[in-house]
């Protein structure tokens, strides 16, 4: 699978400024103007500070060229948010999640000999492959995920500070999806521990859902999630990359625990 290239959406982040960055800027900013007004009104009152008025009034108009300056700087930024967003929810869902996802099924290295000196180890060789669904611009993208001997769907749906996320597996037995799932409980207790909510699970059946006429399902059992993150993840490569790596941890022990108790079958 080709993935597109997004060196140039990280131009763009030159511009994003955290907020504890901002806030000490400004401080800064501020305690300086007053600490040049003080200093230029006691020279100015008093004849033997006088060599210190040129120094006063050189600070105030650093100060003041730096409030603009970060003005300009904040309203740039502002001016490319939702572009940004774009930009950064497209790399998310075609870069970040489908590199993660790919981890889940690889071709073992053989075993090398340790050498503190060398470390000469074979690239990843993965046995996954995938159909993106997506629409740029938006922010939701499907997945068909082949790995592990089975296939399973996924939906990703995010904004700043939360991300969905939808399973989709192949119906084998005619029971509620609660029951069905309840087999799962160690992905689910997992997904809990990471931050999720779990959502109420559902049965999706083929006249519902164009996936089950792609991968010839004559239904599916849904599974929703969501996660809120306290700050915007998806500004951050750090958060995406955990996101990304955990949606990837979480989808691979589904698929284990549903090819251990017989929920989902081999291709």
């Amino acid at each position: 699978m080709m993935l597109p290239d997004t060196s140039s959406t990280s131009s763009s982040r030159i511009f994003y400024i955290p907020r504890w960055v901002r806030v000490t800027i400004v401080c800064t900013i501020v305690i300086m103007f007053l600490i040049s007004c003080f200093v230029l009104f006691f020279s100015l009152s008093d004849r033997a500070l006088t060599s210190w008025t040129i120094a006063a009034v050189s600070m105030i108009e650093l100060a003041g060229t730096a409030f603009l300056a970060l003005v300009v700087l904040f309203f740039v930024e502002r001016g490319q948010r939702v572009p940004r967003v774009e930009q950064l929810s497209r790399e998310f869902f075609l870069s970040d999640v489908p590199a993660a996802l790919e981890k889940m099924d690889y071709i073992a290295p053989s075993f090398q000999p340790w050498n503190v000196a060398e470390h000469t180890y074979s690239k990843l060789s993965t046995n996954v492959r995938m159909q993106i669904s997506y629409a740029e611009g938006n922010y939701l993208c499907d997945y068909i995920v082949f790995a592990l001997g089975t296939a399973i769907f996924l939906r990703l749906e995010t904004n700043v500070k939360r991300v969905g996320v939808v399973y989709k597996v192949n119906k084998t037995e005619d029971l509620p999806a609660e029951d069905f799932f309840s087999s799962f409980q160690d992905t689910i207790e997992g997904a809990k521990d990471a931050g999720y909510h779990i959502g109420i699970p559902r049965d999706v059946s083929e006249t519902d859902s164009d996936l089950c006429t792609q991968l010839n399902w004559r239904g599916a059992m849904v599974l929703p999630l969501h996660l809120n993150r306290d700050e915007g993840f998806i500004y951050n490569d750090v958060e995406r990359q955990y996101v990304a790596q955990d949606l990837s941890i979480m989808t691979k022990a589904l698929i284990h625990e549903g090819l251990i108790d017989g929920r989902l079958q081999k291709l």
